[in-house]
């Protein structure tokens, strides 16, 4: 695949009618840096010297698919760089070609089992609200038993990777609402046991699942979580490709057909 452009960074905003936009706009006046602002720089613009939206933003590009496709037409790759927990439909629908803000299909490696427990059921809610009906996630998580990990002095060594067995995959995609959880597979994990020294004598593995929303189901309303238990070092990326595709984690993806 050959991938051209990429080269320009957009950054998305909300105007004074709360609708996205492109484009920086000046959040908050302010004659001095008065601090870390997150999703914000300070800088002096046409509108004045403060703190101006920087996060999210949105990288346009072509890609060519010289050995899968019998068309040797260009495609779109728009990626948004940004907090999951804060990607809303509108702002897919804004900021890419993909009109309708919701996808096909989503692919996550790498993303539910970094962030913390407590923020699960949002990361299940957003993405709820960026399937269609019909659609189904990739999900590929770390499996393993927490209570092995060594105790020094007095503290397990901490996660994550957190380990997300199958029963917690299917509480957060529960069949009483519409979602669909067809365990994949399941293998031994190496390459993180001999990275992370807290999980090298742990029984790690990884396991893959196929989950469908319904195709009868709407979107429920996103549960209130803050962002900030997450984390920016966790916050995942958004990738939209023309063939279909959401990024939520390391490897991660939503995808939506082009007709």
């Amino acid at each position: 695949m050959r991938v051209r452009g990429m080269k320009d960074r957009v950054v998305m905003s909300r105007g004074p009618n709360e609708q996205w936009c492109e484009g920086e706009r000046l959040c908050e006046a302010a004659e001095t840096y008065q601090g870390h602002r997150a999703g914000r720089t300070f800088k002096t613009s046409s509108e004045g010297l403060g703190y101006h939206a920087d996060f999210p933003a949105i990288w346009r590009g072509q890609y060519r698919d010289e050995l899968g496709s019998s068309s040797s037409s260009s495609r779109p790759i728009h990626i948004i760089e940004g907090d999951m927990f804060e990607v809303t439909s509108d702002l897919v629908a804004t900021a890419t070609f993909e009109r309708s803000g919701r996808f096909d299909a989503a692919f996550d490696k790498g993303g539910l089992d970094v962030i913390p427990p407590s923020a699960r059921q949002s990361y299940a809610a957003v993405l709820d609200q960026l399937l269609k009906p019909g659609g189904r996630l990739l999900l590929v998580v770390m499996d393993y038993d927490q209570d092995k990990l060594p105790d020094s002095e007095g503290r397990r060594g901490t996660p994550p990777p957190y380990s997300v067995p199958e029963a917690e995959v299917r509480r957060l995609f529960p069949a009483e609402v519409g979602w669909t959880v067809e365990f994949l597979e399941r293998q031994q994990e190496h390459l993180l046991s001999r990275r992370i020294l807290p999980l090298r004598d742990v029984n790690l593995h990884e396991a893959a699942y196929l989950v469908t929303k319904s195709t009868k189901a709407e979107p429920a309303d996103l549960t209130e979580q803050s962002t900030s238990e997450v984390g920016r070092k966790t916050a995942p990326l958004l990738v939209v490709l023309a063939t279909a595709m959401l990024g939520v984690g390391a490897a991660a993806a939503l995808v939506s057909r082009m007709i």
